[in-house]
């Protein structure tokens, strides 16, 4: 079919559609101008393979709200759209085939309804001016693998209620979430609207990210990390880098560890046991090197276990008799002044002048503790507890160092 002006199939003003009873077959065909079948019904098969609209094209709800429908298969494989392409509220009762079409213009296919009883699939499919799927519903199984997109692809407030895949998918911006609600007296142009708002968008099974590739995303996380179908890291490190392209950190971070997580279950599921015991050291020990505030704890801890170890009578020692200013009698008395110094000195890895004058005793010496009514004299060893400390300074230092430089993200298997 060759048509040089319009093709026209549209709905009347009275709303007398135009409608298919049998098979429509507009394979191959080529239209110079627009396609119009606003309000169209097909009851059987509709065969678009390989057409070419050099002109608009549209699909969707006449000046009666009687949408574009197809209740047999709907096939727009190899579809050449030269200009804007409107499916807007168009609704596809069974298959809906769009396998390596290409759409030149913007492609719209808001409020557009996909039903349970066939598949959707956008697979190898180009949109060179933006995708927008606002408030589109996917009650079947939906797959965009491969599909490419070089601006835009919006998935404002839309539902998948099936299995979803972009996998290999190359999009430029993506939206998943909710549309924006305009309150009265305030307009808000589109794009801070969608900034603003874009929270949400529903899914109720499983969406597969696999090779799925883009320059910026907004997404709600908590709604998408539920629903990833893999534990491949790809998916997790490029949402995780375009959160960072963006300045959202606290999101990127909140990827990092939701990735480590996933990783985690799957160590301990695969009985990689010993994997899985220093992953958990890890993170109980730093959280990954992300916002590691625990590291102050365990610090302090430390610190003031020190104190208490090496305050009681003979618990330290001069470093060197001819040269240190304390004496021995120094050594035999409390001093929590001194105690703290040398539990700094001993924890740190480099040499500083604090506690420097004294080593913890290699004797034996008795800490005074009340339990209950009861004195009861613990006995402790400074020399050993000084060589825990010296070592556990040593790998708190380290990791502290690591997580402020964003080394330990870095290097994190």
């Amino acid at each position: 079919m060759h048509v040089d002006g319009d093709a026209n199939f549209r709905s009347d003003d009275a709303g007398q559609q135009v409608t298919f009873g049998g098979e429509a077959r507009f394979l191959g065909a080529q239209v110079r101008g627009d396609a119009d079948f606003t309000g169209a019904h097909f009851k059987g098969e509709a065969a678009f393979q390989h057409i070419r609209v050099e002109g608009n094209s549209f699909f969707g709800r006449d000046k009666k709200l009687q949408s574009t429908t197809f209740e047999g298969a709907a096939g727009f494989q190899g579809a050449i759209f030269e200009a804007y392409a409107r499916f807007k509220r168009t609704k596809f009762i069974s298959h809906a085939r769009f396998e390596n079409s290409h759409f030149h213009g913007a492609a719209s296919f808001k409020f557009a309804e996909f039903a349970a009883e066939g598949e959707t699939t956008f697979v190898g499919a180009g949109f060179e001016r933006g995708a927008y799927f606002d408030s589109a519903k996917f009650a079947g199984d939906t797959d965009f693998t491969s599909a490419v997109s070089a601006r835009d692809a919006n998935f404002l407030d839309t539902e998948f209620s099936g299995p979803v895949s972009f996998r290999e998918a190359s999009f430029g911006v993506v939206h998943f979430g909710q549309g924006a609600e305009e309150k009265p007296g305030i307009r808000l142009t589109k794009r801070v609207s969608e900034m603003l708002h874009c929270t949400r968008f529903e899914l109720e099974k499983s969406v597969d990210l696999r090779g799925f590739t883009y320059d910026r995303v907004y997404v709600d996380l908590e709604d998408l990390f539920s629903r990833i179908a893999t534990g491949d890291r790809q998916p997790y490190t490029q949402l995780e880098q375009a959160l960072r392209r963006i300045g959202d950190d606290t999101s990127a971070n909140a990827v990092y560890l939701e990735r480590r997580r996933v990783e985690r279950q799957r160590m301990f599921s695969e009985g990689r046991y010993l994997r899985w015991a220093t992953d958990c050291f890890c993170r109980a020990l730093a959280n990954y090197g992300i916002r590691p505030y625990r590291l102050a704890g365990y610090t302090l801890l430390l610190l003031v276990l020190g104190a208490l170890f090496f305050s009681p009578p003979g618990a330290v020692k001069p470093k060197d008799d001819k040269r240190a200013t304390a004496t021995v009698s120094d050594a035999a008395s409390y001093n929590i002044g001194r105690a703290i110094g040398v539990s700094v000195h001993q924890f740190l890895p480099i040499d500083v002048p604090v506690g420097s004058d004294w080593v913890p005793a290699s004797g034996r010496v008795y800490i005074l503790a009340r339990i209950s009514k009861r004195c009861v004299c613990v006995p402790v060893w400074p020399s050993v507890y000084g060589t825990f400390l010296r070592i556990s300074g040593a790998i708190l230092v380290g990791i502290g160092l690591g997580s402020i430089t964003g080394l330990l993200r870095r290097v994190s298997p």
